[in-house]
């Protein structure tokens, strides 16, 4: 069987709005608190853009890259604090609890 086609970048097949909405909610990935972090942030900020592409409104996928970059940077020896918000991959609780 010949290879598969390559799936190539969901970004490129959604509206400029989207497309820029990707971009500025993936753009958390460059500032405070992760700017700190030694590491390049270019893969996971690509990751974080060809997931909210290919899933406009489904960020369990950004929240799993992000909290991967963050122990990441914690390896590299700086811990990334405060990543989490009401808006950006807010924590889950348990039992009726809640992230403040």
């Amino acid at each position: 069987c010949p290879n598969p086609p390559d799936p190539g970048d969901p970004c490129d097949k959604v509206s400029r709005e989207e497309r820029n909405w990707a971009e500025q909610y993936c753009s958390k990935y460059k500032q405070e608190p992760f700017k700190s972090c030694p590491l390049s942030v270019t893969t996971y900020f690509e990751s974080c853009k060809y997931d909210m592409c290919a899933e406009p409104g489904n960020d369990d996928n950004v929240c799993t890259n992000a909290a991967t970059y963050a122990a990441a940077c914690a390896a590299a020896g700086s811990p990334v604090e405060g990543w989490r918000s009401k808006s950006f991959c807010p924590m889950e609780c348990d039992n009726g609890k809640v992230f403040d």
